[in-house]
């Protein structure tokens, strides 16, 4: 198996690896320069079997005094997550993840504009361990 960097010439191979697999989440990596790294698995044959992504984002940590009502909560976390989230945008990043194991903090966030709930499992990788 050939690992190599992935070329504008792969971006056909890329897609399609990716459209072979729906339930992901689908990415045009030569689309969007806030992506990260793109490399693309070679066959013996040099076809393209395996696509790996970098796709560049920001984990938001917000911090609230526990002494504070659910209402002052609430207010708290819309006016820092718009602000945040602003300015994000603008930086050209199209994501925040928040994770979190509080239920409550999580159906706060959950009524956002434009946040979702994912069921899916988080891993995290320190970088600097994996090498």
């Amino acid at each position: 198996m050939k690992i190599r960097p992935a070329t504008e010439a792969d971006h056909e191979k890329v897609m399609a690896v990716q459209a072979e697999n729906p339930d992901l989440m689908q990415l045009d990596p030569m689309a969007n320069r806030i992506n990260g790294p793109v490399f693309v698995a070679e066959d013996d044959n040099g076809n393209v079997v395996g696509v790996a992504i970098g796709r560049l984002c920001v984990e938001a940590f917000m911090y609230l005094r526990p002494s504070l009502t659910a209402f002052a909560k609430a207010k708290a976390i819309k006016g820092l997550s718009k602000e945040g989230f602003k300015t994000m945008a603008e930086a050209g990043l199209s994501e925040a993840h928040i994770f979190t194991t509080d239920k409550g903090f999580a159906k706060l966030c959950e009524g956002l504009p434009g946040a979702h709930a994912d069921s899916r499992k988080h891993l995290w990788v320190n970088l600097e361990e994996s090498k």
